[in-house]
């Protein structure tokens, strides 16, 4: 999993920086050489300030009738998500960067409700599959 979020980490940065260079030869001394160690520029050279994407975020939210929530937020809801889907804690801990697993258990993958009812089922199913065992056994 970290070698393929490096990979499209790597993938994307690149995209970024030749876009970055491409764009820097067209604008010549116009571009902003103030952040060349940016990888999110505006196409002038000017870095995308963080105060940008959280309005951006709002704003679509608002425009789609969806909840108001941090855009940090949405690292709970994949781990969150992650760990519904059964991926290994592991996984999501990596995938989310974090140096120990207990920051990702808990505090960014939270316990869905619904996994207390296949909890409950896988337990039921296993009392239900060792009663059966004793019975066949008494019944012998």
């Amino acid at each position: 999993m970290a070698s393929l979020y490096r990979f499209l980490l790597q993938s994307r940065c690149s995209r970024r920086l030749k876009n970055q260079e491409e764009m820097k030869a067209l604008l010549g001394n116009t571009y902003c050489q103030d952040f060349l160690d940016y990888i999110y520029l505006w196409p002038d050279g000017r870095r995308v300030k963080a105060q940008w994407l959280t309005t951006t975020f709002h704003r679509f939210l608002r425009n789609h009738g969806l909840p108001m929530v941090r855009f940090h937020d949405l690292r709970h809801s994949c781990a969150t998500f992650a760990r519904h889907e059964g991926v290994p804690m592991e996984d999501i801990q990596k995938w989310l960067g974090h140096s120990t697993i207990t920051t990702t258990e808990g505090i960014y993958a939270h316990y869905d409700d619904t996994q207390s009812i296949e909890t409950a089922k896988k337990i039921s199913g296993a009392i239900d599959e060792g009663l059966k065992e004793d019975k066949a056994k008494v019944m012998k």
